[in-house]
């Protein structure tokens, strides 16, 4: 099996959120960002209980406090934003070899999938392969790690190829979600 797609700036804009969402999602995270924030208010409160203070700087403190913590939540969604800046991080520091913005060819083979762009030629050993995620816009392919190696948009995958692709990756051993 074989098919053709591009990758746009707003498609890898979307991988980057992806990746991004994910990482904001684990246990950790929100154990750290809940700590954090609580940890935050409950210091503040101590120091307005505590301390002898004017009712405005106690005011000032307990907005700038509340600032604080609306503004760590909120942090933690502004997802495409986010990927916009370091996608142009990205592209100022070289990361991104231009190739990879031309025609991309993805290739079913015995050993894995066989990726093309421009003059590069990679191939994704089906071992190295563990999971397929298609979230309804993007098919995203991603290592034992989780991180994900390639972001197919829905465009190059009409339904029935994507089918049959998905056919594929299960055969070969990747967990399908």
């Amino acid at each position: 099996m074989k098919f053709t797609y591009s990758v746009s700036d707003d498609d890898y804009q979307n991988l980057i959120a992806h990746t991004l969402k994910e990482k904001s999602a684990s246990f950790r995270s929100r154990c750290f960002l809940f700590v954090g924030t609580i940890g935050q208010m409950l210091l503040v409160l101590g120091l307005i209980l505590c301390y002898p203070i004017s009712t405005l700087q106690k005011i000032v403190i307990g907005a700038l406090s509340l600032l604080a913590a609306v503004r760590n939540f909120m942090a933690g969604r502004a997802f495409k934003l986010r990927s916009s800046v370091i996608l142009s991080q990205m592209k100022e520091n070289g990361q991104i070899h231009p190739d990879f913005w031309k025609k991309h060819t993805l290739e079913t083979t015995e050993n894995g999938l066989r990726l093309y762009y421009g003059e590069d030629e990679f191939l994704l050993p089906w071992n190295g392969l563990a999971e397929a995620v298609w979230d309804g816009s993007y098919l995203y392919l991603k290592n034992h790690q989780s991180v994900v190696l390639e972001g197919i948009p829905k465009k190059a995958l009409p339904e029935e190829t994507r089918t049959e692709f998905l056919a594929v990756l299960k055969e070969n051993g990747l967990h399908i979600s």
